[in-house]
């Protein structure tokens, strides 16, 4: 359950780190 719970959340930063690179990405562009 642990490392499942883990996964998860690194999972979850992951994503949100890369949303906010394309985010950054985006604006720049613009």
């Amino acid at each position: 359950m642990l490392d499942r719970v883990q996964l998860n959340r690194e999972v979850r930063r992951k994503q949100s780190g890369f949303g906010r690179w394309v985010y950054y990405q985006y604006k720049i562009q613009r």
